[in-house]
């Protein structure tokens, strides 16, 4: 009779802890000396042109530099609010 996969094959928990146990033993403690960066930005190379226009709308929202509401889980952006940013980027480009 062959053995079913979930009979032989590790449970998730038991390769979580053994890659736990491997770093613990492979890797050094931090001397007093390390800095440790805790903020990463992302320059955006190697996104489709899609993935780039949706990182500068997140970029936008973010920055509150376009207005936008939740509505639940959902995040909302009036139509008036893209208007007023796309107006406003209008005029700083006529300056």
């Amino acid at each position: 009779m062959i053995p079913l996969w979930h009979e032989i094959a590790p449970s998730l928990g038991a390769l979580r802890a053994a890659r736990a146990a491997w770093h613990r033993c492979h890797t050094p403690p931090p001397s007093p000396t390390t800095l440790v960066l805790a903020h990463w930005a992302y320059d955006g190379t190697g996104l489709t042109p899609d993935l780039e226009r949706l990182a500068a709308l997140y970029d936008l929202l973010r920055t509150r530099r376009l207005a936008s509401l939740t509505i639940g889980r959902a995040r909302r952006i009036p139509a008036h609010a893209l208007d007023d940013h796309v107006q406003r980027h209008l005029e700083e480009a006529a300056r």
